[in-house]
């Protein structure tokens, strides 16, 4: 592993190996653990701890600074940040249950783009937090909402939101080359 990879596993591979770690116990050892509660805390899981720290810590710590004036372009760094971790998140969601894909990827979605607005940890983590079961109890049950299962609709909602992290950081880093930020 070399450049951003290494990066991007030295800065979260505590959150990762514990998440994995929890899940193939779980897996593993007691699939009736496995119902509803713990279905739906792991896409919360993701979006809380995975997804809102992401940006969210570089703008608190200032190490955008750095990591946007470096080598890497910030939409290089965004992708391969969103890429590796998105990828582990969804190959984790589907060791549980496949189902749970699309809300994990929404959680994910929601936390990256909450870090970009409030720029900062915390009140990141509650917005996702609060957006993640907000949603999750608008779809709640396993019934089809406009003739998609939830879980799709929610993949679909969160594969539109990493555009919008997308255009989030192309305004944020105009600002910043132009002294703004």
């Amino acid at each position: 592993m070399t450049g951003l990879l290494w990066v991007t596993w030295r800065q979260h591979r505590a959150v990762v190996s514990w998440t994995t770690v929890l899940v193939l116990v779980v897996v593993l050892f007691s699939p009736d653990l496995i119902d509803w509660a713990f279905r739906n805390a792991f896409g919360a899981v993701v979006a809380v701890f995975w997804g809102a720290p992401l940006v969210a810590r570089e703008f608190e710590e200032r190490t955008y600074l750095v990591a946007w004036g470096q080598d890497v372009s910030p939409a290089r760094w965004l992708a391969v940040k969103c890429g590796l971790l998105g990828s582990a998140a969804v190959v984790l969601a589907a060791l549980l249950d496949v189902r749970q894909i699309g809300f994990t990827l929404f959680g994910f979605a929601l936390g990256v783009v909450a870090g970009f607005v409030t720029r900062r940890t915390v009140p990141a983590i509650a917005f996702t937090l609060v957006g993640y079961v907000l949603v999750r109890w608008l779809f709640a049950g396993e019934t089809s909402v406009w003739l998609f299962e939830s879980s799709v609709l929610c993949g679909v909602f969160g594969a539109v939101l990493i555009p919008v992290a997308f255009v989030l950081l192309s305004w944020r880093t105009n600002a910043f080359r132009m002294g703004v930020a």
